[in-house]
């Protein structure tokens, strides 16, 4: 079973996620899996499509790459039910490089009025747009991914936020004029749950 929660609502939480609600397994089963996608789009006025940017459809590609994941897999046993922390961003990450395929892009990027399909030249500029500022890309979400790990190799787990940044961004040579990706106290991924403790580098491990 497959819930799309795709729009923003008062009290919803920002961003986007997958969920799992149910494992599928097969000691106990048949045991069918129930996940969800939940994004925060912008629905259309009356009578128009919700339209939405090329960041937030591969966005939606991502998080359908871990519902897909929960879904098609096929296991008896459920401690195999979760993907080891490495590679967890893994399926999701492939789902992304479709999004600009002609595949997907003839049946579904269509132009809302037109009905005409993205022209090749604009996917080929696009493409080489994500060329642009990669060195700036990459410098910063690496730095967030050491932060991570230094974080959760404090042995008393106390710190004072401020000072164990500025000390971890000199330690690794952080160029100033790269901002810090995240901040600390509103690093979801540090401490949404314990399920990316110590592994934010697993998006860039697995792409």
């Amino acid at each position: 079973l497959f819930y799309f929660d795709s729009f923003a609502r008062q009290g919803k939480r920002s961003g986007a996620w997958a969920s799992v609600y149910r494992n599928q397994q097969k000691l106990i089963g048949p045991i069918t899996p129930i996940a969800s996608n939940n994004n925060n789009f912008v629905k259309g006025s009356p009578g128009a499509p919700a339209l939405i940017s090329l960041d937030d459809a591969e966005t939606l590609f991502h998080e359908f790459g871990h519902a897909l994941h929960a879904i098609v897999q096929d296991i008896t046993f459920p401690g195999l039910a979760t993907t080891p922390r490495d590679f967890v961003e893994f399926p999701s990450q492939v789902n992304e490089h479709w999004v600009l395929t002609r595949e997907v892009l003839d049946r579904f990027a269509r132009h809302y009025q037109t009905g005409q399909p993205m022209p090749q030249t604009l996917v080929d500029k696009v493409d080489r747009s994500r060329k642009f500022n990669q060195g700036y890309a990459t410098v910063e979400y690496l730095a967030a991914a050491i932060l991570d790990m230094e974080l959760h190799t404090q042995p008393d787990g106390e710190f004072d936020p401020a000072v164990f940044e500025r000390e971890a961004l000199a330690r690794i040579g952080m160029p100033r004029e790269i901002a810090l990706r995240h901040r600390l106290p509103q690093f979801d991924h540090l401490f949404g749950s314990d399920g990316y403790s110590a592994g934010y580098y697993s998006y860039l491990w697995a792409d």
